[in-house]
C-alpha cells in the first residue's frame, strides 16, 4: 500500500473478503494492519467455522481471532481471496492520501481522474424529415449515448423521429467538466420549398371549385339571400356584392392549390364600399383562406383564416381601397378557432408551421346588412383572381377533368365549424359550417360551407 500520511500517525488497514472453505461464497474479512506486524485479525462479522478454525485465539491484535496469512492458510487451505479493500477504521483520527493498493500481482492505483468536457453535437433539420441529420463528434474520454445506446462519432440520419436524445458519459480515468451533458435535439416536418404555380385568371360567370359553384349566395336561418354580379361599365369594373338583410351572406373560393402557408408573402384585394349602402360605414368583404391545419388533407382540421379591413385601416365609402392582407407578416387576422382579431398572420402561422391554403376568397357574411361592395383583384401568393363581365374580355376556365370514379382513392374526413358573428351581432356564435374534405390523389379538396360566416 503506498499511503502519505497528512495528520495522524495511523495508516489505513488493507481487507480481504475471503471464501474459507472454497464454496463460492465469502465466509469472512481478514484485516492487516501495520500495528499488528504480519497478524491479520478476523472481523466479528466472519462465519463461526472461521472464528472455530482460526490459528490464534486471545486479545492484543485486533481481534480474538488472528494470525500470519501463512498461518491462515495452513488451518484453510482451500481459501480464496474473493475481494480486496482497505479501511481506515473507527476510533483513528488521521488522514492521508493514497496513491496504489498491491495485492500479489494486481495493482491499483488511484488518481484524479482528467476533467473533459463533452462537444455538443450538431443538427441538421431541412424541409420534410428524410434528410434530417444529427452528428456526433470525437471527444477524448467521453461516450455518447443516442436514445440510450452508445453511438460511435459521426453523422447519422434521425430515419424521421421528431427527436433525438444525446448523453455523454464519462469513460473510466476521466470525469466530465460541469455544464450541459445532455442534449434534446427536435426536428420539425416543415413543408419543402417548391415554386409557386397559382394561375391567375378573370372571372365574368360563376366558377366552380370542388364540384361547387361560385360566388354562392344565401340566407341563415332563411330570409332573402345575398346576391352578386359581375360588372364592367365605364364607372367600375368588379364583382358587386349586396347583403340586403341580417340574413344575407354571399362568398366564393378560388383554388389555393394546398400551398404551404409558410411559403407565401403576398396576400391582398380590392374593395369599394358603395354609397347605397346602409349598413355599418366600417363594413367590407373580407379575405379569406380556407386551410387545412396539419397539411394531411385526409383528416378533419380545415377552418377559415379571416382577414377584416376594420382591424388593419379606415374604411371609406366611394373609392377603391387596396388592402395589403400580408403587410410583412403583421396583418391582423382571426380564425374559427380564435376569433379575437388579436394576432398577426405570421403568429398565426407560427402556430400551425404545417398549414397549407386549400382556397382563399372572399365573404361578405350574415349581420351586415344593407353593406353593398365591390372585390377585385384578390391575390394570393403568385395567383391573382379578378372580376369583369360577359364580353368584356374575361374568361372562366374550364376546370381540369376529375379522374373517373372507378381509378379514385379518396379518403372523407367532415367537421362541423361554428364560427363567430362579429358584425351587428356582436360576439354571438351563429353560423355553423359544414366541411366535407375529400382528397383525390392529394389534389382535389372538396370544402363546402353550407352557411356563410360572418364578418
Amino acid at each position: 500500500m503506498d499511503f502519505t500520511q497528512t495528520s495522524g500517525e495511523v495508516a489505513p488497514g488493507m481487507q480481504l473478503v475471503v471464501d474459507f472453505n472454497n464454496d463460492g461464497t465469502p465466509d469472512g474479512t481478514l484485516v492487516g494492519e501495520s500495528v499488528y506486524g504480519n497478524n491479520w485479525w478476523l472481523t466479528n462479522g466472519s462465519t463461526q467455522f472461521v472464528k472455530d478454525g482460526a490459528p490464534h485465539e486471545g486479545g492484543g491484535y485486533g481481534s480474538q481471532w488472528y494470525g500470519t496469512l501463512n498461518e491462515w492458510l495452513i488451518a484453510f487451505s482451500s481459501a480464496q481471496v474473493k475481494a480486496v479493500g482497505f479501511s481506515l477504521g473507527s476510533g483513528v483520527h488521521a488522514s492521508g492520501v493514497l496513491q496504489s493498493l498491491t495485492f500479489n500481482c494486481q495493482q491499483w492505483v488511484f488518481t484524479a481522474p482528467v476533467p473533459v468536457t463533452p462537444a455538443q453535437p450538431d443538427s441538421e433539420d431541412p424541409c420534410g424529415v428524410d434528410n434530417d441529420t444529427f452528428t456526433i463528434h470525437r471527444t477524448e474520454g467521453v461516450t455518447y449515448l443516442v436514445n440510450g445506446e452508445p453511438l460511435e462519432a459521426g453523422t447519422y440520419s434521425t430515419e424521421g423521429a421528431d427527436s433525438v436524445t444525446v448523453a455523454a458519459r464519462a469513460e473510466e480515468g476521466y470525469q466530465l467538466t460541469e455544464g450541459a451533458s445532455s442534449w434534446l435535439l427536435v426536428f420539425t416536418d416543415s413543408p419543402c420549398f417548391t415554386t409557386c404555380e397559382l394561375p391567375s385568371q378573370t372571372y365574368i360567370q360563376p366558377w366552380s371549385f370542388a364540384e361547387e359553384t361560385f360566388p354562392a349566395t344565401g340566407a341563415s336561418p332563411s330570409g332573402v339571400a345575398g346576391s352578386y354580379e359581375f360588372v364592367d361599365n365605364s364607372t367600375i369594373t368588379g364583382l358587386y356584392l349586396r347583403a340586403p338583410n341580417v340574413e344575407s351572406y354571399v362568398y366564393g373560393l378560388v383554388d389555393a392549390g394546398n400551398r404551404p402557408l409558410t411559403f407565401v408573402n403576398t396576400m391582398s384585394y380590392q374593395t369599394f364600399r358603395g354609397a347605397s349602402s346602409t349598413g355599418g360605414s366600417s363594413i367590407l368583404p373580407s379575405y379569406i383562406i380556407l386551410v387545412d391545419k396539419d397539411g394531411d388533407l385526409s383528416t378533419p382540421d380545415v377552418e377559415y383564416y379571416i382577414y377584416e379591413p376594420i382591424y388593419n385601416g379606415t374604411v371609406q365609402t366611394g373609392v377603391w381601397q387596396t388592402w395589403d392582407t400580408y403587410n410583412g407578416g403583421n396583418a391582423s387576422w382571426w380564425t374559427s378557432s380564435h376569433v379575437d382579431p388579436d394576432r398577426t398572420w405570421n403568429d398565426i402561422v407560427a402556430e400551425n408551421p404545417n398549414a397549407v391554403a386549400v382556397a382563399y376568397g372572399f365573404n361578405l357574411g350574415t349581420y351586415n346588412e344593407g353593406t353593398n361592395a365591390y372585390v377585385q383583384d384578390i391575390v394570393f401568393d403568385c395567383g391573382k383572381t379578378s372580376f369583369s363581365a360577359p364580353g368584356r374580355g374575361g374568361e372562366t376556365p374550364t376546370p381540369t377533368p376529375e379522374t373517373p370514379a372507378s381509378t379514385v382513392k379518396a379518403t372523407v374526413a367532415s367537421e362541423i365549424t361554428e364560427l363567430p358573428v362579429t358584425g351587428a351581432a356582436s360576439n354571438a356564435t351563429l353560423f355553423i359550417g359544414v366541411i366535407v374534405a375529400i382528397t383525390v390523389y392529394g389534389v382535389v379538396y372538396f370544402a363546402q360551407p353550407r352557411r356563410q360566416y360572418d364578418n
